[in-house]
């Protein structure tokens, strides 16, 4: 796990507050050239330092000092593939945040930010799937070998098109969460403790090789934590970031 001085998450510039990295297992960062250099096929995962391979189409925007971004279309993400060896072990609680910004455009729903499975399919053994769908976030939660074991939460606030957002999904058992901007949104309840372990992420499209349900606006970071983060260190994470991303 990174440290919270680690400058290789930071970028050489240390946030105020400072990011929170406790119990961080995954991150990649389009505006840090240890994790994408700017061009090329290959993005590196800051904590594992594992790498993502690009498929299909996809652009890599640079619109001010530090602000980088992926933007999908046609189907384009990077993925570990269902080989990617991530090993994150996960047992009762899950937290994702991704800045994200939606275009507006491409598949109305089920349009995929993050996905995370550990088995040799997204169908066997499959987490989580993080999502913007119709206007809304949801959390897909798979708490078993069985691809139909999901719980979903949809968020109650729309998001805008065109403007960053920082989405966050807590899982902590039994509670599941969502934050827009680092503010509680919506929580439900659900029956069983148990997740699977994550291999395997696959970033901006469905995670199958036919490359669905892309996303189709911009993804700028992508955190992965092995536990729930509380209220405040999901506000403190919005906080840290928020002029880059100009709100």
């Amino acid at each position: 796990m990174l440290k919270e001085q680690d400058s290789e998450y930071n970028m050489g510039t240390h946030y105020s507050p400072p990011m929170i990295h406790n119990g961080l297992v995954f991150c990649t960062d389009f505006a840090n050239n240890k994790s994408y250099p700017g061009s090329g096929n290959t993005l590196t995962d800051l904590v594992t330092k594992k790498t993502l391979t690009k498929e299909n189409t996809y652009t890599f925007t640079t619109t001010a000092p530090g602000l980088g971004y992926f933007a999908g279309a046609a189907g384009g993400r990077f993925t570990t593939g269902n080989s990617g060896g991530l090993g994150i072990a996960l047992t009762s609680e899950l937290s994702v945040g991704v800045w994200y910004k939606k275009a507006g455009n491409g598949a109305t729903s089920n349009q995929r930010l993050v996905e995370l499975w550990s088995g040799t399919s997204v169908s066997a053994g499959h987490c989580a799937s993080i999502k913007d769908s119709t206007g809304k976030q949801q959390f897909w939660l798979n708490q078993g070998a069985s691809d139909s074991r999901f719980i979903t939460l949809t968020s109650t606030t729309a998001r805008s098109n065109s403007i960053w957002r920082y989405y966050t999904a807590t899982y902590g058992s039994p509670n599941l969460k969502i934050y827009m901007d680092g503010v509680l949104d919506i929580t439900t309840t659900s029956t069983s403790s148990t997740l699977d372990d994550v291999n395997n992420i696959c970033i901006g499209a469905y995670a199958s090789d036919n490359g669905n349900y892309h996303f189709d606006g911009s993804i700028s970071i992508v955190q992965v934590y092995n536990r729930e983060l509380s209220i405040d260190e999901v506000k403190q994470n919005f906080n840290a970031q928020r002029n880059r991303f100009g709100v």
